[in-house]
């Protein structure tokens, strides 16, 4: 899912290489895939920074706008552009969108490309490639092979073990997040987590339910959760409350990192949450945007202090597992 911590991380302190497409793209994927079954085509999705990333802009002078990509990947795609400027104006519909089709494809890095089947099923992710028209399409010809792939994988998954390894599978593939329909026949057949995967899976879909504002399966898969693990489903609250409250600094912070104002953006944080958040899940979280805001500062034993002392606010979370990378980036 997408949450201002990983573009931060993503985007501001690692420098991702993975647009403005023009003509024939497409910029809502409901549309496109009524078009790709119609038309019996894959989708292929371009989540990119058309302002700013320089891969993106590679990309799209390299492929996209050549004469052998035009003549060729229409044929083969429905096309989707989704845009995510840090100059360019757009609606508040359209980053709203564009920003929850992000999340439910755990982008994290731009140029992301997203391919489909015809049934809007995702079969793969990949980015920028050298090599102009010709090496992109081979390599997304290449790709598609995972069609059958996974076709084959889960139709000789019979059990939940064998559910569970072709879910590590999709995930190593980065399109996990397209088949909840797998977990949920996983949590069926692992009520009470005897053989160890009905909770791992039970949890994933409560995460994803809340990140879809679906509350009707939140609290569904949250029950589950409770009946395997009542400590799990704890913690599992304390995550929702922790990533709804990135969500509300993604607001707040959004416009101040995109215009340069650390300083604005720390003096919010120390006045508005610091205080009413120093421990826990939350905590965490307020404490890894002030260490963002300190790097971005160019205080770097400020941030080091601030990303340990967060770290030690809570464990296991996905803004824990952020710091071990930013931690092991600084050198820290």
């Amino acid at each position: 899912m997408r949450t201002l911590s990983i573009a931060f991380a993503a985007s501001l302190l690692l420098c991702s290489p993975a647009l403005a497409g023009g003509e024939g793209w497409l910029h809502n994927l409901e549309e496109a895939k009524k078009k790709a079954k119609a038309e019996n085509k894959d989708i292929l999705i371009d989540f990119t920074g058309s302002d700013w990333c320089g891969w993106c802009i590679r990309l799209k002078k390299e492929v996209w706008d050549t004469e052998a990509w035009k003549a060729e990947g229409p044929k083969r795609y429905v096309l989707v552009e989704l845009d995510y400027p840090r100059k360019t104006p757009q609606s508040e519909e359209t980053k709203k969108y564009n920003d929850a089709i992000q999340r439910e494809f755990g982008v994290r890095g731009f140029p992301t490309i997203a391919l489909l089947d015809s049934e809007g099923q995702p079969y793969g992710m990949t980015g920028y490639q050298k090599g102009g028209p010709e090496a992109y399409l081979k390599h997304l010809e290449e790709l598609a092979g995972r069609k059958g792939e996974i076709k084959q994988l889960l139709e000789g998954a019979k059990d939940a073990k064998a559910l569970d390894d072709a879910m590590q599978q999709l995930a190593k593939w980065r399109v996990a997040f397209g088949y909840p329909s797998v977990q949920e026949k996983i949590v069926e057949l692992d009520p009470k987590n005897e053989a160890g995967f009905g909770l791992k899976h039970a949890k994933a879909l409560a995460m994803r339910a809340s990140a879809k504002k679906d509350d009707a399966a939140y609290k569904k898969h949250l029950e589950q959760v409770r009946a395997m693990d009542s400590g799990a489903a704890t913690a599992l609250e304390a995550d929702v409350a922790a990533n709804a409250l990135i969500q509300e600094l993604e607001s707040k912070l959004g416009p101040m990192a995109k215009s340069g104002d650390w300083a604005g953006a720390l003096k919010l944080l120390q006045t508005d949450y610091v205080p009413n958040h120093k421990e826990g899940a939350k905590g965490q979280v307020v404490g890894f945007f002030v260490g963002i805001c300190k790097i971005r500062s160019n205080d770097k034993e400020g941030a080091l202090a601030e990303f340990r002392a967060a770290k030690a606010m809570a464990e296991g979370t996905r803004i824990s597992k952020q710091i071990d990378q930013i931690l092991k980036q600084l050198g820290g």
